[in-house]
């Protein structure tokens, strides 16, 4: 079974603030920061929001952003044709069965077909090592200068 990416709506938001409350997701997501964060760029040029259906059922959240465009962070100083990504799976029925990486890794071939990036990033908090051990099992690699998962493309 693959993930679909659905773009979110204001109608994801209730949604999305369930999984946010969720301890597996609570823990790395301020529920506070994402909704607005997510609420203000639903018609964003440089971050785009999808719902992660599985199986026809709702799953998670995924979003994807042009580092060139967005606020000053670890991600700025990456080349152009650079995406970043955030994810969390929201269902925790979804968790420890393989899921997450499936997630990523559906997430990413999404992101080459639509967006052909050059590389793709990702900034999991230095405790998170559930989410670091599946960007590693997706071919993401560890740069410990910028605290970065890498993932490149072409040069």
């Amino acid at each position: 079974m693959e993930f679909i990416f659905i773009r979110i709506f204001e109608s994801d938001l209730t949604l999305i603030e369930k999984w946010l409350v969720q301890p597996h997701v609570k823990k790395w997501f301020d529920k506070s920061v994402w909704v607005k964060e997510i609420s203000e760029n639903l018609h964003s040029d440089w971050v785009w929001q999808f719902r992660a259906d599985l199986n026809s059922t709702p799953a998670g959240f995924v979003q994807c952003y042009d580092t060139a465009k967005a606020p000053q962070g670890s991600w700025s100083t990456q080349p152009p044709g650079t995406l970043g990504i955030d994810f969390f799976l929201g269902e925790p029925s979804l968790l420890g069965n393989g899921n997450g990486v499936k997630l990523v890794n559906d997430f990413v071939e999404y992101l080459e077909c639509s967006f052909n990036p050059r590389r793709i990033i990702a900034d999991p908090e230095m405790e998170n090592t559930r989410s670091q051990n599946t960007l590693k099992s997706c071919g993401f690699q560890a740069d410990h200068n910028s605290d970065l998962f890498i993932k490149d493309f072409r040069e």
